[in-house]
């Protein structure tokens, strides 16, 4: 892991021979500790990452005021709630904390929502270790249900598992079975109105048939919190960006 410590634009700094002693060293002391509390931040919202940079730009007093005018953080191979991601980069503005807090060791907090730019990149084999992720499973119910036929009139649901999620073709494939019956559903992604994830041709293809079923497009809301701003399958990812908030 790797931590920027807080830093100020060139005009802004201080001229070291009008500085004291004892403010550089305040400066220096706070900028270190905001950094690692900020790194700790963000490494408790996760299982786990391989690697972590954050950089915080910000001037002396805004820094004692617990304001951060500008964060970056850039982490590789995360893990969130069993969905592998093999890089996040975000970028946010104005980040208000609780810095009298941590200077007596509390954790960071943020103190009002922070709004973000994200960018997120899915490999293939991030694609392949999710899979049985519970948290992607319970997406992949809640989306695909209905289409695979799994609701019985009276609300029961027949047992849907998941053996493979890939990319082909400009496609996101999903394979797995109902109630034993194997299917492969194919599908497009594209990012509809503002919060909304859209589905594009998708298609069901049951083991033992050679015809794929088409099915309606549809979309799915990602919240208010969410703005989608593109999204692209390559042969050998999917990448996507947008502007969220942050509010935990």
């Amino acid at each position: 892991m790797s931590v920027t410590v807080p830093s100020t634009p060139p005009n802004d700094r201080l001229d070291p021979s009008n500085e004291s002693a004892p403010q550089a060293t305040r400066r220096q002391w706070v900028s270190r500790l905001l950094s690692r509390a900020v790194s700790l931040w963000l490494k408790a919202q996760v299982e786990s990452l391989d690697e972590l940079h954050v950089e915080i730009a910000a001037r002396d007093r805004q820094i004692f005021g617990g304001v951060l005018p500008w964060i970056s953080l850039k982490a590789s191979g995360v893990v969130y709630r069993g969905v592998h991601l093999s890089a996040v980069e975000m970028h946010a503005t104005n980040i208000r904390v609780n810095l009298s807090e941590i200077v007596r060791g509390k954790p960071l907090q943020l103190l009002e929502p922070v709004h973000a730019e994200a960018r997120i990149l899915w490999q293939a084999l991030d694609l392949h270790a999710s899979v049985h992720s519970p948290l992607l499973a319970e997406a992949l119910d809640e989306l695909f249900a209905p289409a695979l036929g799994a609701i019985a009139p009276d609300g029961t649901r027949a047992a849907l598992s998941y053996s493979q999620l890939s990319l082909e073709a400009g496609q996101l494939c999903l394979s797995g079975s109902r109630d034993g019956d194997r299917f492969t559903l194919k599908t497009y992604l594209d990012a509809g109105d503002r919060r909304f994830l859209r589905f594009g041709s998708p298609s069901l293809t049951w083991e033992g048939q050679d015809t794929a079923i088409a099915l309606a497009p549809f979309t799915v809301d990602l919240g208010e919190q969410v703005r989608l701003d593109h999204v692209e399958i390559a042969p050998e990812a999917i990448a996507c960006g947008g502007h969220l908030e942050i509010t935990a």
